[in-house]
């Protein structure tokens, strides 16, 4: 990971720390807030991917594949913004599915290094275990028990772990291979 790479992730894990906090203070205000962010990053994230399609990944092979991933992004951001307005309770539950799906997605990448021998697994395993325990938390506090504050809770407890397995992330040393 490059020093600028290291620095971005550290920003964004604070930027993420400091949405958190807000969530913390003020749950309704703090969702607002996360679904908006979400709506603009997800609709950047997709046009970005469908521009990279059109420019490049339509003679690499899994090309296609950048082009429903670009298109998936940008009808969720749009979804959502639709959404957003009338209940962020969508907003929290498709959050949860996501971070469900990420965190069985890093239990497995986790279980693939641990196979091939990577010292680092652990830290993957457990940000996927605690992002698929708070996801199931999140869906449990607004489905059944209906509450925002505590679902914002839980919520804001998932970034600050996210933030935090980010941090250790982008300080960690990375080996260098040199080929000569």
């Amino acid at each position: 990971m490059t020093k600028k790479k290291r620095i971005i992730e550290i920003i964004i894990a604070l930027f993420m720390i400091g949405l958190a906090g807000l969530m913390f203070i003020e749950p309704v205000n703090g969702i607002k807030a996360a679904s908006a962010i979400l709506v603009i990053v997800l609709t950047i994230r997709g046009l970005r991917k469908i521009v990279f399609y059109l420019h490049m990944a339509r003679s690499m092979v899994g090309g296609k594949t950048i082009l429903f991933i670009g298109l998936l992004f940008l009808a969720v951001g749009i979804f959502i913004s639709d959404r957003s307005r009338t209940a962020e309770k969508y907003f929290i539950i498709y959050l949860a599915v996501f971070f469900l799906i990420m965190g069985a997605i890093s239990i497995l990448r986790a279980n693939e290094a641990r196979t091939s021998g990577s010292p680092h697994w652990k830290l993957k395993a457990a940000q996927g275990l605690i992002e698929v325990i708070l996801a199931i938390a999140v869906l449990i506090s607004g489905l059944v028990f209906h509450s925002d504050m505590l679902t914002a809770f839980v919520f804001s407890l998932q970034l600050i772990s996210s933030a935090v397995i980010r941090i250790i992330t982008a300080c960690r040393k990375t080996a260098i291979v040199y080929i000569q």
